[in-house]
């Protein structure tokens, strides 16, 4: 699904984002916040649930389509309308530094094709096993709407190397985050 992650805007400008991330891979219709669950159910097809955290309905299908390296889908709802939609065209730059003591931090610039201003901004993900794609929604918008974004995972996650954080509670984890 990473291939196909991203913002995607249909022809009366209505944004949706594809969210690859792999603990809840999800399709967000940008202006109403509506979210559906994703999972495979062909090579380039997925199906969606109705509600953000049910399998109990099916929503519809997305079908992917990849043709002179443009990404579009289109959706068939179950009860609607099919519409298709074609991906926001962005700059991805992929980083990793190597820092001292092992510790490598993995991420990614995303650049809209026509910024508005020089300043990104930094996305922090969730504490445990998150990664950067927790923040992804959040991230995306602000692609959407011209601003650059530089998105990480933090150590020992994804593709970030390094010890893992420790400490007895939220409070002391934080101020280590922050140091």
């Amino acid at each position: 699904l990473k291939t196909y992650a991203g913002i995607y805007l249909d022809d009366s400008g209505r944004k949706y984002l594809i969210n690859p991330s792999e603990g809840f891979p999800h399709f967000v219709e940008m202006k109403s916040g509506e979210t559906h669950m994703l999972r495979r159910n062909g090579s380039d097809t997925y199906e969606f649930s109705l509600t953000r955290n049910s399998w109990s309905a099916i929503g519809g299908v997305i079908a992917f389509d990849r043709k002179n390296s443009i990404n579009r889908f289109c959706v068939t709802y179950a009860k609607r309308k099919q519409f298709c939609a074609t991906l926001l065209q962005t700059s991805v730059t992929q980083l990793s530094l190597d820092l001292k003591y092992g510790l490598t931090i993995s991420g990614e610039v995303i650049e809209p094709k026509e910024p508005r201003s020089d300043l990104v901004a930094v996305l922090l993900h969730g504490d445990g096993d998150n990664d950067r794609y927790d923040s992804y929604d959040v991230g995306m918008y602000l692609v959407s709407e011209g601003f650059s974004v530089f998105a990480y995972d933090k150590r020992n996650v994804g593709g970030s190397k390094g010890s893992e954080v420790k400490g007895e509670g939220y409070d002391e984890i934080s101020r280590v985050y922050a140091a």
